[in-house]
């Protein structure tokens, strides 16, 4: 069986399952690093978020953000 591939919302995050995640790894990374989409994983059955599969100038920008709040 074909798997489809993923395509970005431009608005609004993919979500996937934790098991899609771990199976698509290397696709989701390479999607985050090429269109700057970013990917909710949820636990398989659940909608809630427990990660997030981000560019890594929007993880530096938060933890940089975070680290400044800390200072003041």
């Amino acid at each position: 069986m074909a798997v489809p591939a993923l395509t970005p919302h431009a608005d609004q995050p993919r979500s996937v399952p934790l098991r899609e995640a771990r199976t698509r790894f290397t696709q989701l990374v390479a999607l985050a690093e090429l269109t700057d989409a970013v990917t909710v994983v949820t636990r398989d059955g659940d909608p809630r978020p427990v990660a997030a599969i981000v560019p890594a100038a929007a993880a530096r920008t938060a933890a940089q953000a975070r680290a400044d709040a800390d200072r003041l």
